[in-house]
């Protein structure tokens, strides 16, 4: 009996048992498969975006490369090719000789003899961003400035520098333009020696062939010939076609002749390696050098030379500090002799005279650089009487 009752709870049970659903194998499968397909569309849909992102890319970097390409070839092709050409080539100009000056008798009273510069070119420390590579340039001319000695710091009296790089400084900044500057003026053979050795370790530096100045009367003549000296920025305002670096007249006939005397400068075109040496054999001239024209004054050598020695003798004999005096002909106005003492050796301003020198002559109280015969305030004395008579 009680078997009876237990087995009827126990049917009991399994009737009130819940019932689980089991998930058939076939919908699982279609859901799993469903998921893959979603998956495998975002994926794909994620593929193509970066596929467009990176085609976009290449599009813009290959516009950007054609027209970086197209600005070079077409529209700074001609610079390029310039830059290029330059880059290989040197253009410097054929010097021409400065006119010779003769007395009326025909003697030469200044002619030119030769001599060698130094020139640095700045086309070798010329920057793409613009400028110079002041660093490159100074290292360049303190070893250029190691072999010159002195030679660099002859100067014309108009400024001071302490070192060849600040000399180099001012003529740029005073004409930026310029693509070549003169560092000294008739430099010795063993300064040439030296700069040849090591012009690798030289770059822009070059040695040219030149010529400079000589007044053969000396004292004679300086007043009235004057010097000549490098241009300064004052000079290349005035004279037309005058470069950095050139030769000018700085007093006297030399000045205001300057543009007769002065002749037209040519050009050369030489190849050039990395280190600014010449690799040609043969130079090829665009233009020849046109020299200046010479010129013949009124003075008589022979007459200034004697009126200078009797001058000479009345200053000492009196005890003056100085005179000078003109000899000249009534009949045509010209100028037979014109001389003032004390004077100066105009040849020690050739090539530039040294600091120490030129304050020897500023500092002079007997003011040697003064042309009395012009410029001195003098009463006129008895000759004057005619004129207020």
């Amino acid at each position: 009996m009680d078997r009876i009752k237990i087995d009827k709870k126990l049917n009991e049970k399994q009737l009130h048992k819940p019932i689980v659903k089991r998930r058939s194998i076939s919908n699982g499968k279609r859901t799993v498969l469903a998921r893959f397909v979603k998956n495998s569309e975002e994926r794909a849909e994620i593929s193509a975006w970066n596929f467009i992102y990176v085609f976009l890319l290449f599009i813009t970097v290959f516009t950007l490369l054609i027209l970086s390409i197209a600005n070079l070839q077409i529209i700074q092709g001609q610079e390029m090719l310039d830059r290029s050409y330059n880059n290989r080539v040197r253009t410097t100009p054929l010097k021409a000789y400065r006119g010779v000056i003769f007395d009326s008798n025909g003697e030469k009273l200044v002619e030119n003899i030769s001599s060698v510069n130094v020139y640095i070119s700045l086309e070798p420390f010329i920057q793409d961003i613009g400028g110079l590579d002041n660093t490159e340039v100074e290292r360049v001319l303190t070893l250029v400035e190691e072999i010159l000695g002195d030679n660099w710091k002859k100067e014309d009296g108009e400024e001071i520098y302490t070192s060849l790089f600040d000399r180099f400084i001012s003529k740029y900044q005073g004409n930026p333009y310029v693509n070549k500057i003169l560092l000294a003026v008739d430099v010795d053979n063993d300064s040439v020696i030296k700069i040849k050795a090591n012009l690798e370790e030289l770059r822009g530096v070059s040695i040219d062939n030149g010529s400079k100045r000589q007044y053969v009367g000396g004292n004679l003549f300086s007043h009235i010939l004057g010097y000549t000296g490098e241009a300064s920025s004052e000079d290349l305002g005035v004279f037309e076609d005058l470069l950095s670096g050139d030769i000018v007249g700085k007093t006297g006939v030399e000045r205001y002749y300057e543009d007769t005397l002065r002749g037209v400068d040519g050009k050369l075109v030489e190849e050039i390696d990395v280190f600014g040496r010449s690799v040609s054999s043969k130079p090829y001239v665009v233009s020849e050098a046109i020299s200046g024209k010479s010129l013949y004054l009124s003075v008589d050598g022979n007459v200034q030379k004697k009126m200078y020695e009797l001058i000479k003798d009345a200053v000492k004999k009196y005890s003056a500090v100085g005179g000078g005096g003109v000899i000249e002909n009534v009949k045509t106005g010209e100028i037979l002799a014109i001389v003032s003492y004390p004077s100066y050796d105009n040849n020690l301003f050739v090539g530039g005279i040294s600091q120490k020198d030129f304050d020897k002559l500023q500092n002079n109280t007997r003011y040697p650089l003064l042309n009395r015969a012009i410029a001195a305030q003098i009463p006129p004395g008895s000759t004057f009487k005619t004129v207020v008579a």
